[in-house]
């Protein structure tokens, strides 16, 4: 069996937002785990006054 792991894709207001720093060692830890996959969430529509977190960008992110 394969596993995929998600990319955290977005910041609440009251955390700190993944800077790149914090990906790549997000990132490097899912590799050393042998993950096979990465996702990302992709939003085209966004509420912002329903949901109080920024997205970050998928392909960006990626």
């Amino acid at each position: 069996m394969e596993i995929g792991w998600r990319v955290p894709s977005y910041a609440r207001k009251w955390t700190k937002s993944a800077e790149s720093r914090e990906l790549v060692k997000y990132f490097t830890s899912v590799e050393e785990h042998d993950f096979k996959s990465l996702w990302v969430i992709d939003h085209l529509l966004v509420a912002p006054n329903v949901y109080s977190v920024a997205w970050q960008d998928p392909l960006i992110t990626l």
